[in-house]
């Protein structure tokens, strides 16, 4: 054996624990990369398979609306504070499951965003928000509706970014898989639904 080789070979022979580490750490840097850009990919399949529901990525400039004496006006978003848009129904069960969680939100982050409240319909709305009331203005879904705006399911907790991009959305009561998301996203605790059950939107 040369003395190179013979060096190469001592060399290899007691370092073998260190290389055993840089090989396992490089396995288990691999594997973490991988396992990140899966979780990434399931998260977006589970969001395009949601149904209904205004999507990530939509443009939202301006929404047309009447307030609750049925005025006309539109909420905007493009030069707003990031906006958290929560569409409601008082005909909604799974929103009257969902009135803690959109209410601890609202008070515990309304000073880093504008919450405004997007009901489908005036029917018992006023009944709805003497029994619960929320922290932020509630307005009714204008006749004048917008071609990218789904609002078939409640509730929807929607965040705005001020260039009117939705930048997050998740569809149903804040349960299970979507209050992991939502809390993440806020950096909070919520209390979750009532009766603790997922909730299919309605």
């Amino acid at each position: 054996m040369s003395s190179v080789a013979g060096h190469t070979f001592n060399w290899i022979t007691s370092n073998t624990s260190v290389l055993v580490l840089l090989a396992t750490l490089a396995a288990s840097l691999s594997l973490n990369v991988g396992l990140g850009w899966r979780v990434q990919a399931l998260t977006a399949t589970r969001r395009a398979l949601r149904p209904g529901g205004i999507r990530v990525g939509t443009t939202l400039t301006s929404i047309p609306v009447l307030d609750r004496r049925g005025q006309r006006g539109t909420i905007s978003f493009r030069g707003q504070p990031q906006t958290v848009l929560y569409v409601m129904s008082p005909l909604c069960a799974w929103c009257e499951k969902d009135y803690d969680n959109i209410r601890v939100l609202a008070a515990e982050r309304g000073s880093g965003f504008r919450f405004v409240g997007l009901s489908t319909t005036a029917d018992k709305l006023d009944q709805y928000l003497l029994v619960r009331p929320l922290p932020f203005e509630v307005y009714v879904a204008g006749s004048r509706g917008l071609p990218n705006l789904d609002l078939s399911a409640t509730p929807q907790t929607v965040v705005v970014r001020p260039d009117g991009v939705v930048d997050e959305a998740w569809v149903g009561a804040l349960s299970a898989e979507r209050r992991d998301e939502a809390e993440r996203f806020f950096g909070l605790k919520l209390p979750g639904i009532r009766d603790h059950k997922d909730s299919p939107p309605h």
